[in-house]
């Protein structure tokens, strides 16, 4: 096994293999593999032969296919390399890291999709370098070089993606994408591994992390990237914009970690949590979340004013009257106060709220405005039934929500919601020389 200039260990390489065996036969020599995984055509067959009277393999570490010899049949082999590598990667359980591809020894179109292969996988590269005298090349004026990968080290076909997805919220989606790619230049890195590192951070707050971990290091070594970019790279004032606000969003999220729960501005963080999983398509998950922001109201009217928790209710420290609206509204002292028990409580003790979310039927029964709304949520695959939200039901939640909140606490989540946006990256983020 053969480590490479940069301490890599190079354990298998992928080759194409045409009419000249003493390509594969230096690559070997020089990499020194454990594994090799051959693609050849019938007319290279003897070829192959000529490689394994000069080199010694065990059997069960060589894998090799045979693809037609035609330009047409680049999409072919391009499977085949990659049933290689999946070869390689999972039944020889190697990193991918330590698996190579040399696409010299092929014909011009096998080294062209073999070039494609690595550059999409990431793969270490290398080709033969030689001189030809006479027409011939000359085995003695061969030399391996390492490639870089365009793929990765200029970004471009990347970070358009993860710009985009990054700006509809698709937060695991970003970083995925700005992880692979790496950049040569100091201050292109210092972005691409800024807006990773970001884009999982937003990632971990949408899984709602924060609620048990301070997000606040992982923030600050973004911007501390980004800003060092904002610095050394030529870019416009919509990039100093950006990064200013996402260190206005790290302190919210640091707020959060920190304040009392329930709170508005935990609500405010679901309502918005809510309206990127719209944004995002995944409409269950908003509705839930949503459902969860109206719950909370509720618990945080009854923990704030009336003193009840409604996790724990301690029922004989509350007063007579309170217990006995308590029993009216929910037929008892119950031992946790779930969604619609909470506002009921709240109907019977007199909360102005209450008033927004109640109106009395003809009958002169009470009726949740929102009732509809809420047995969408109650038929959903994520609560007790089998059907799917819509996104129009999904939205009409949210807007009715929104609506609810802006009517009992506009100062107060309007301030938490507007903090808590999201900045749009702009483009171009850096200008290439």
């Amino acid at each position: 096994m053969k480590e490479t200039a940069d301490a890599s260990p190079i354990r298998a390489v992928i080759l194409p293999v045409g009419i000249t065996a003493d390509p594969v036969v230096f690559t070997i020599q020089t990499l020194r593999p454990e594994y090799l995984g051959l693609i050849g055509t019938r007319q290279s067959q003897q070829t192959m032969d000529t490689v394994f009277e000069r080199v010694s393999f065990a059997p069960h570490r060589v894998k090799h296919v045979t693809v037609e010899d035609s330009p047409e049949r680049i999409g072919q082999l391009v499977n085949h390399v990659y049933d290689l590598y999946h070869w390689l990667r999972f039944e020889k359980q190697l990193d991918p890291h330590e698996i190579a591809i040399d696409p010299t020894p092929g014909r011009k179109w096998m080294s062209a999709g073999a070039t494609m292969v690595a550059s999409h996988l990431g793969l270490p590269m290398f080709y033969v370098d030689v001189r030809f005298v006479n027409g011939k090349p000359d085995p003695d004026s061969m030399r391996m070089v390492r490639l870089g990968n365009a793929y990765d080290q200029t970004g471009f076909l990347l970070a358009d993606r993860g710009r985009e997805l990054f700006n509809r919220t698709h937060f695991a989606g970003a970083t995925e994408a700005y992880e692979r790619i790496r950049p040569s230049r100091a201050q292109e890195a210092d972005f691409f591994a800024g807006m990773a590192i970001l884009s999982k951070t937003l990632h971990r707050w949408d899984l709602f992390e924060h609620y048990q971990t301070s997000l606040r290091a992982d923030f600050q070594d973004a911007l501390d990237r980004l800003r060092r970019h904002a610095v050394s790279a030529t870019v416009g004032g919509e990039f100093h914009t950006f990064v200013d606000e996402v260190e206005r969003l790290a302190d919210v999220v640091e707020e959060l970690s920190r304040a009392p729960r329930p709170s508005l501005l935990a609500v405010a963080d679901l309502v918005q949590n809510a309206r990127r999983k719209i944004l995002q398509g995944h409409y269950d998950d908003a509705v839930a979340r949503l459902y969860r922001a109206f719950e909370a109201i509720a618990q945080f009217y009854l923990k704030t004013e009336f003193a009840i928790d409604a996790s724990q209710p301690n029922w004989s420290s509350r007063s007579p009257s309170i217990r006995d609206a308590v029993r009216r509204a929910c037929g008892q002292l119950p031992s946790k106060i779930a969604n619609v028990h909470g506002w009921n409580i709240l109907r019977e003790l007199k909360h102005p709220s209450a008033a927004h979310v109640f109106h009395r039927r003809k009958d002169g029964q009470w009726r949740m405005k929102l009732e509809g709304l809420l047995n969408d949520r109650n038929s959903s695959i994520l609560a007790h039934g089998w059907q799917p939200i819509s996104a129009r039901r999904a939205e009409r939640m949210l807007e009715r929500i929104s609506k609810l909140l802006d009517q009992i606490e506009s100062d107060e989540i309007g301030r938490w919601v507007s903090r808590m946006q999201v900045p749009h990256l702009p483009d171009p983020v850096a200008r290439r020389e």
